[in-house]
């Protein structure tokens, strides 16, 4: 439920900060390194599911990536533009 709550704000930032076509730029650049992802967490899950018996530690794993995911987004904002949010 949560990555789908987050989705519609990823997916926001490029119009955010760019206009006409690097906005385009900025989603297909979003979309582009998404798809591999559609291929890499089966691959994860199955790969934990096969090394501990159970897929608790592949959803850890999961979980690590998104935290880590939405870091590097918090991280990687301009100063002034989460000052200017609040």
């Amino acid at each position: 439920m949560t990555i789908f709550a987050c989705m519609p704000v990823f997916c926001a930032i490029p119009t955010t900060y760019l206009s006409g076509s690097a906005a385009a730029g900025g989603t297909a650049v979003i979309n582009s390194l998404a798809l591999p992802g559609g291929f890499v967490s089966p691959a994860i899950m199955g790969w934990a599911k096969t090394t501990t018996g159970s897929f608790t530690s592949g959803l850890y794993m999961m979980a690590a990536l998104l935290v880590a995911g939405g870091l590097a987004v918090l991280l990687g904002m301009p100063a002034r533009t989460l000052q200017e949010t609040r």
